[in-house]
């Protein structure tokens, strides 16, 4: 299965700065939280005292007693901790303190409650300032505090704690999968002075040091590092860094600090081993660049003029991009090895050197190969070597890949099947000129969807995936199409209310469907790049003209819409597929081939290190796009970026690169841009030239260059984003962003509001649709459920007890302990069945807060939630190495018992089961439980049955002459 790089994972601690406070600093932060704590209170309080004086028209007193003193659960206890707080300051503010005691004795009133919430802010303001003070004053290396990793009792706090998909960091280190390590730790940056020390001196946990290594470009954005302890990272820095070091590079006159903390990420990257990967069968050549001859918008970046212009333009057609020949790959992957990313492409360049009797070519070093002597199956672009410059030839590389043992790895392999794709808000938002008519049009697709959601089975069962052509079917979807009557189930028809109101509140977000829209990598004209290469053209034969794409998902001579995310200014590719034999021939990847003689990179702001473009066929769109370009003479934006400084690399260098990595913030811009689209006249040059400050703000921690707006720029700017009502987000964000109506500006005629009237929301009318429902056929038909309400009540307190003792207990050891002190009392099935009822239950429930956890890491909803059903699923066979007996508990608990409307996690989890009872109970039908053939009779085909009987004669050959060679 492709993409499998998330299939292991280890566990780390995550921390913030607060974690590695001295004893000064922790109090004052306790303080702090106190203090934020009654505030947040006292706001919750003034609503009521609000709501109470517009009820009766006068000042009233609310007196907290009763319910509505047990509804602001521990009240009195932060009351008494302000006083105690307020006096132990003394007079330090006595036009605040004085009275406190005669203050705290007033029912609570309006002048009352904003007395209090003064005082509050005065002592928060005052606590912040003080902490901040004994932060920057600190010297040293500080230490992280044990007590931020456990409780007093020793317990680790779950909460600390995240798992780390595989990758080449996690491999070389040597880590163990699915244990947590203090090896590594992600520390995140929540006050800088805090931050600014670890990074320069590291700090101390457990008489080891931790220096700092690197952070993602997502951990960039959330404002955290990753830290490793010193020993091992000098052990393994070689490996890392395949030879290369900080000295080797500051010798050669230092380089960008945010590049060399980008550039050392990618070992964190969640990935797969390559496996046969050989460096030997790879070499560097320098990247196709030609100049493009075009009309672009030049803005200049001091004067902001926007000047249209005829000019030729250099591009990188290879910015990211290499060649693989197809033995070795058929598919298009991205890939990383140290210094080292980008794409691959299968491409049978040795057969292009046949035809054209040129095998030779020059590395970036200048030294001349064979490729068909040499034995190259890979070649490599300059544009992937990031550090090449800082080795000394390619065999020095290579020397040292071999000799330190790094290692190459795979990712994002291109699919085999790609379905229909959504597009988003920001694809219809720069298409101004739409009609009504042409709407219903784009949206008809995605109204017949939710009006046949619920028009019979078959169209329930597709809503859910539950259909012979999704070649991806869960245990979920698979068990429903084994068995519709699934349907009349309460999980069932909670998933379709689900899938209904996310499809509806996503099609008024922007997302609609049309037929003929995918996803696939962007990939340059390779054989234009090798006649480059090989045949030292200039200007080489190329396989596609100027407005010409070639992607097979696509007929010959359709014309397409090609769009890029993010989509700010109006960008939109409209392009001629071209298929012809030729064609075929060498472009072998369902990616979307482009020419060499077209500007469509510079339109799209595209590299093909991976990224992939929206290909969209639907003649409506496309027409209503390609007037769009035309009527605004839309063309390519062209402004001068700047280049990164050479830094020297040291401690202070790399946190300085870090803080303005931290205040980047790109969101501001395309929220602003979404502004001015749906505005009630748009200003194309308003647009234009945020497209561009937003451009210079992603570089601006490597170039440390911001373009000023000029006087007059800025007031155009910002009449579209002073004032109240221009700070407010468009109208559709209530479905895009989850705003309040407060926050969102009033429903203008703007394309994406308009969309939103087209969406039908009518109400789900459920029925029969499949015979009776008979759970017991989800089950094997033997276990039945013994659950005890004594040994529950046993079961949860003892649970509560194991969590809060002073050893140091993951969930596995705690039930085990359980078990076995509820084993002297009852019956194995009753302690057994309650166990895996109650555990299940607590996981459950707690399912939602450790995915959260996982998203933090930048990973994905899917992968989060795949991590956390492993842990679930493992955790309950703990309990009992029975997986089918747990499924059997469960379904008769989940759908019997308690008739719960929430079942994803035990589909999830042991879906597996569920789906061959199925097939057992209602097709007659028996899986092998070791090849998952399908048999008549048995646990085992005949094969599986002979090898098993093989391994048991096997072992007990081994106990037998154990025991002769070791008598009792």
């Amino acid at each position: 299965m492709k993409n499998e790089n998330l299939t292991k994972s280890v566990f780390v601690y995550s921390l913030d700065s607060s974690a590695f406070y001295n004893d000064k600093e922790e109090k004052l932060n306790q303080d702090l939280l106190q203090l934020r704590l009654y505030k947040k209170f006292l706001q919750k309080l003034a609503k009521k005292v609000v709501k109470l004086n517009n009820s009766n028209g006068a000042d009233n007193q609310l007196e907290l007693t009763g319910t509505l003193l047990e509804e602001e659960k521990g009240f009195k206890e932060l009351e008494q901790s302000l006083i105690t707080y307020i006096k132990g300051k003394g007079d330090s503010e006595p036009k605040l303190s004085n009275n406190i005691d005669e203050l705290m004795a007033c029912k609570y009133n309006k002048a009352k409650v904003n007395r209090l919430k003064k005082i509050a802010n005065c002592w928060i303001n005052e606590n912040r300032s003080e902490l901040l003070e004994e932060q920057q004053s600190f010297k040293g290396t500080r230490t992280l505090r044990g007590d931020s990793l456990k409780t007093k009792d020793g317990e680790v706090k779950s909460q600390k704690v995240i798992s780390l998909f595989d990758s080449t960091l996690i491999r070389t280190l040597g880590l163990e999968y699915n244990q947590l390590t203090e090896e590594i730790m992600i520390v995140e940056s929540f006050y800088h002075n805090v931050f600014r020390s670890l990074v320069q001196n590291g700090y101390y946990f457990n008489d080891e040091k931790y220096v700092y290594y690197a952070s993602s470009a997502g951990q960039i954005r959330q404002k955290k590092g990753v830290f490793i302890k010193e020993k091992t990272y000098l052990e393994k820095k070689n490996t890392l860094m395949c030879g290369l070091n900080e000295e080797i590079i500051n010798s050669n006159g230092g380089m960008s600090i945010n590049k060399w903390i980008a550039y050392l990420a990618l070992s964190n990257s969640a990935s797969t081993p390559w496996e046969g990967f050989n460096i030997d069968e790879c070499i560097v050549v320098d990247d196709f660049e030609t100049n493009v001859s075009t009309e672009v918008d030049y803005i200049n970046d001091e004067t902001y003029e926007i000047k249209r212009e005829h000019k030729s333009i250099p591009i990188n057609h290879t910015d990211g991009c290499g060649m693989i020949l197809p033995e070795l790959s058929e598919n298009a992957f991205m890939f990383r090895a140290p210094f080292m990313k980008g794409m691959l492409v299968p491409f049978p360049f040795d057969k292009f050197c046949m035809n054209n009797g040129q095998s030779r070519i020059k590395d970036i070093y200048g030294k001349e190969w064979d490729i068909v002597k040499d034995g190259i199956k890979i070649i490599l672009t300059k544009s992937q070597f990031k550090l090449w410059k800082y080795y000394d030839s390619w065999n020095d590389y290579r020397s040292k890949f071999k000799k330190y043992g790094c290692e190459a790895a795979k990712l994002n392999e291109e699919e085999d099947e790609f379905k229909n794709s959504e597009l988003n808000y920001q694809m219809l938002q720069t298409l101004t000129d739409i009609t009504d008519d042409e709407l219903d049009k784009l949206t008809a697709k995605t109204v017949n969807r939710i009006q046949n959601l619920y028009k019979d089975k078959e169209s329930m069962l597709s809503v859910i995936g539950a259909v012979e052509s999704n070649a991806r079917k869960n245990s979920f979807q698979n068990a429903h199409l084994l068995y519709p009557e699934l349907l009349n189930d309460k999980h069932s028809k909670e998933i379709i209310k689900k899938n209904k109101k996310r499809l509806v509140k996503e099609a008024k977000a922007g997302k609609i469907l049309l037929e003929g829209s995918h996803y696939t990598f962007i990939i340059p004209d390779l054989y234009a790049a090798c006649g480059y290469w090989f045949c030292g053209e200039s200007e080489p034969r190329v396989l596609l003209n100027d407005g010409e794409v070639s992607c097979k998902l696509f007929d010959d001579n359709q014309k397409l819409d090609v769009l890029r995310s993010p989509h700010l200014s109006r960008e939109h590719g409209i392009r001629t597929n071209k298929l012809n034999e030729d064609l075929k021939d060498w472009f072998i990847t369902k990616g979307v081939y482009t020419s060499c003689k077209d500007a469509l990179s510079r339109l799209l702001q595209f590299d093909v290190d991976g990224d992939k473009a929206l290909l969209v066929s639907d003649e409506t769109f496309v027409d209503i796009a390609e007037r769009n370009m035309k009527n605004d003479a839309i063309v390519p934006l062209y402004y001068e970026m700047k280049t990164a400084e050479k830094q020297e690399i040291n401690k202070e260098n790399i946190y300085k690169s870090l803080e303005l990595a931290f205040g980047v913030n790109i969101g501001e811009y395309s929220n602003n841009i979404t502004k001015v689209w749906n505005s009630d006249k748009v200003d194309l040059d308003v647009i234009k030239w945020l497209t561009m400050e937003n451009n210079f703000e992603i570089d601006y921690a490597k170039t440390l260059y911001k373009p000023t707006r000029p006087d007059h720029v800025d007031q155009r700017i910002n009449s579209y984003l002073i004032g109240k009502r221009n700070k407010m987000v468009p109208h559709f964000f209530i479905y895009a962003k989850d705003k309040k109506i407060k926050n969102v500006r009033p429903k203008n005629k703007s394309v994406v509001n308009r969309l939103g009237e087209r969406i039908p929301n009518n109400r789900i009318n459920f029925k029969k649709l499949a015979g009776e429902f008979d759970y017991t056929n989800l089950k094997n038909k033997k276990a039945t459920l013994g659950l005890d309400q004594e040994v529950t009540a046993r079961f949860n307190t003892l649970y509560k007890l194991y969590a809060d003792q002073q050893e140091e207990l993951d969930t596995k050891e705690i039930l085990l302990r359980i078990k076995d002190e509820l084993l002297k009392d009852f019956s194995r099935k009753k302690v057994e069945d309650t166990m895996i009822v109650r555990t299940y239950t607590l996981l459950d429930r707690g399912k939602h807060w450790k995915a959260k956890q996982q998203k933090k890491q930048d990973v994905s909803p899917l992968d989060a939630e795949w991590h956390v059903t492993k842990e679930i699923r493992e955790t309950l066979l703990s309990i009992k190495r029975d997986s089918s007996y747990i499924t059997d508990i469960l379904v008769e608990y989940l759908f019997n018992t308690k008739d719960s409307k929430h079942k994803d996690t035990l589909y999830n989890c042991f879906g597996y089961h569920i789906v061959r009872n199925l097939k057992k109970n209602i097709k007659g039908i028996i899986e092998c439980v070791e090849c998952k053939q399908e048999i008549e009779k048995g646990t085992r085909c005949n094969d599986c049955e002979k090898n098993r009987e093989r391994e048991l004669e096997k072992l007990k050959k081994r106990r037998q002459r154990k025991r002769e060679k070791c008598p009792a």
